[in-house]
C-alpha cells in the first residue's frame, strides 16, 4: 500500500476523512495486481459499510453500471474508528461532480441520473403499458419526521429556525413576508391536525443523500452523465418515498443559486426571481417558460415533473402530488440545516416549506394577519 504521485486526502459532510491509495498485492501463480482505492476512516457507529453493501444487491444490472464496489471488508482502525475501501470511479480517469459541471451540461446531467436513479434501479414490470410501483401507507406526521430522521436533521432544525428569528415555533400560523402561511414545524408534533392523516406513498431504492457532490461524472473530452456513478451511501434505503431522491437532488442543486442579492453573502438570484422559483417548484407548470426565471432553472424544475410523472403513471397521479409536496417540505427543513447556506438561503427554503404545506392543506385559505401570530423577520438589504 503506498499514496499516489498525486496524493489526495479530503474531508467529507460529516467527520470522516477520505484517502486515496495504491494497493499491490501478490498472489501466487497470478499475476500481481495494482488497482487505486479510496480509504474512507470514520466513526465505528457508522452504518455505511453495510448500507454500501445492500445497495450493490438490490439491482445487480445497475449496481455494476452505476455503483462502486466495496472490494475488501472493513477494518478496525482503534476503539472508535474503522476503515472502509471504495473502487475509484471510471477507474481513475478524470471525473468531475454534478456540482462542478459546466452548466450547459446540468439540465442533461440531472435527467439522466434521475431517470436511471428512478425508472432503472427501480425497475417496475411493464404489463401492457401499466408500470406497477411498490406503494407504503404511513401518516403524514411519520412521513415527514422519517424524511428528517434519515437526514438527522429532527434535533437541528428548531435551533436552526430559532437562529433564523423565528423564536415562537409552537403557533399553527406565522407571518413570512408579510404573507399568513401555516407553520411547517407543527407537521412534526404527532398532535398537530393533520400529522395522523393516512396517505399512499410510492416507493423503492433511494440513494438518501443525493446531492451533486455524491454524484461523479466522467470527463471524456466532455462530460458522461449516463456513465455516472453514486457513492457515499450511508443512507441508502429499500423502502424510501421515490420523492426523496428527486426532491432532495432538485432542491440542493437549485439553491446554489438562490443567494438572494438582497443578503450580505453574495450574489445569486433577485428577491424577484427567488420568489418565481419557489411559485414554480410549487406549480411546475411546463408548458411556457416563467418569464422571471433563468431558463436553466425553469428546465431543471420542468426535468424534475416529467421524471415525477413517469414514476405516478397509472391510477397514482394524486398520491404522487401528495408525496411531492410533503417531499419538497420535509427536503426544504432539511435544507435549512446545512452549514454551507447563507441565512437568505435557509429563510427561503423555510417559505418554500410552509408555502408547500399551504398548497396542500389550505389552498383557499389567504387573509389579513391576525395579532399576535410569530413573524420571521426580513431580511435587512446590506
Amino acid at each position: 500500500m503506498r499514496a499516489p504521485v498525486r496524493p489526495s486526502r479530503t474531508r467529507g459532510y460529516t467527520d470522516a476523512y477520505l484517502v486515496t491509495i495504491i494497493f499491490s498485492r501478490h498472489v501466487q501463480g497470478s499475476e500481481n495486481s495494482t488497482q487505486r482505492l479510496i480509504v474512507k476512516v470514520q466513526g465505528r457507529e457508522t452504518s455505511e459499510p453495510a448500507r454500501h453493501e445492500r445497495a450493490l444487491r438490490s439491482n445487480r444490472s445497475f449496481a455494476a453500471r452505476h455503483l462502486v464496489r466495496q472490494p475488501f471488508a472493513r477494518q478496525d482502525v482503534d476503539e472508535d474508528r474503522i476503515m472502509t475501501f471504495q473502487e475509484v470511479a471510471h477507474d481513475g480517469g478524470p471525473v468531475t461532480t454534478m456540482n462542478d459541471i459546466d452548466e450547459e451540461f446540468l439540465v442533461q446531467a440531472f435527467t439522466v441520473v434521475m431517470d436511471r436513479v428512478l425508472n432503472d434501479w427501480n425497475q417496475t414490470p411493464a404489463d401492457a403499458g401499466r408500470i406497477d410501483r411498490p406503494v407504503g401507507i404511513t401518516t403524514v406526521g411519520a412521513y415527514l419526521r422519517g424524511e428528517l430522521a434519515v437526514a438527522d436533521a429532527l434535533d437541528e432544525l428548531p435551533r436552526r429556525v430559532a437562529h433564523a428569528g423565528l423564536l415562537d415555533q409552537s403557533s399553527d400560523w406565522m407571518i413570512i413576508d408579510g404573507v399568513v402561511v401555516p407553520n411547517p414545524l407543527r407537521l412534526l408534533d404527532p398532535e398537530s391536525p393533520f400529522a395522523g392523516i393516512t396517505i399512499n406513498y410510492i416507493q423503492g431504492y433511494a440513494h438518501g443523500d443525493l446531492h451533486g457532490a455524491n454524484i461523479i461524472i466522467p470527463l471524456d473530452g466532455a462530460p458522461r452523465p449516463d456513465a455516472f456513478r453514486l457513492v457515499d451511501l450511508s443512507a441508502f434505503e429499500r423502502e424510501a418515498p421515490l420523492s426523496r431522491d428527486l426532491v432532495g437532488l432538485l432542491l440542493t442543486t437549485v439553491l446554489r443559486h438562490v443567494a438572494l442579492r438582497l443578503a450580505t453573502e453574495g450574489s445569486g438570484l433577485s428577491a424577484t426571481q427567488a420568489e418565481a422559483l419557489l411559485h414554480k417548484l410549487l406549480h411546475p407548470v411546463v408548458s411556457q417558460p416563467s418569464p422571471a426565471l433563468p431558463r436553466l432553472l425553469d428546465q431543471l424544475v420542468n426535468a424534475a415533473h416529467w421524471l415525477g410523472l413517469s414514476v405516478a403513471e397509472g391510477a397514482w397521479r394524486l398520491e404522487w402530488r401528495t408525496q411531492y409536496r410533503l417531499s419538497l417540505i420535509s427536503q426544504a427543513l432539511i435544507c435549512t440545516t446545512f452549514d454551507n447556506l447563507c441565512d437568505s438561503g435557509r429563510r427561503w427554503c423555510f417559505r418554500l416549506a410552509a408555502e408547500a404545506y399551504r398548497e396542500e392543506f389550505f389552498p383557499s385559505t389567504m387573509g389579513p394577519a391576525p395579532d399576535g401570530l410569530p413573524v420571521l423577520p426580513r431580511l435587512n438589504a446590506p
